[in-house]
């Protein structure tokens, strides 16, 4: 169980109001003034999502069943850079570069997801969960150096699949509403539109 005195070191936390294996919901003051206002939170650790590109310019995507949503998803392979808020909070108050952390993490989620070993991961750009109530943060990157591996290394509970989508493809994936995950969608067109495909 995560400890004000944990979350107090990077988020000056006024109170805990409930934990649970990915996040905590907190009240929390920005500033230590006494006439401060009061504000709540969820906070979960940070996710990496991977842009990886082939030489014949395709997108490596995965199609992954989300029991959640008792669908399958179009996505860019990725997961949580921490697993549980914990370690999450120990990574943050150790001052940690939350960038290496995450590339750490997309380097071993491409590898499980996508059977993907990368030899180069580059930041290209972190997206915020884009509300003052919920931090979650997703850390994108692009690999174009890489090897593909015989299988991929899924945990039991996942079942995903791989697909090389073509630039053109992508794109209709994007706009077409098939792709769940909008902020990697924001993304992928700001990438595509980076590299003049846009």
């Amino acid at each position: 169980m995560i400890t004000e005195e944990q979350l107090a070191v990077s988020l000056k936390i006024a109170d805990i109001i409930g934990q649970g294996k990915i996040g905590v919901y907190v009240k929390y003051k920005p500033t230590e003034e006494d006439d401060a206002p009061t504000y709540e939170r969820f906070i979960r650790p940070p996710g990496s999502r991977s842009i990886v590109i082939s030489p014949e310019s395709k997108i490596l995507l995965t199609s992954e069943y989300r029991h959640e949503d008792k669908k399958w998803d179009i996505r860019l392979p990725g997961g949580k850079v921490c697993d549980k808020i914990e370690d999450y909070i120990k990574t943050l108050n150790s001052g940690t570069d939350l960038v290496e952390a995450a590339r750490i993490g997309a380097i071993k989620e491409i590898r499980e997801e996508a059977g993907i070993e990368a030899r180069r991961v580059d930041f290209f750009e972190m997206a915020t969960s884009g509300g003052s109530t919920v931090d979650w943060n997703l850390y994108y990157f692009v690999v174009q150096d890489f090897t593909v591996l015989p299988t991929q290394q899924l945990e039991q509970e996942e079942d995903i699949k791989v697909g090389w989508y073509s630039i053109d493809e992508v794109k209709e994936l994007c706009l077409s509403g098939k792709m769940g995950e909008k902020r990697s969608v924001a993304v992928l067109l700001e990438y595509l539109h980076s590299i003049g495909k846009i």
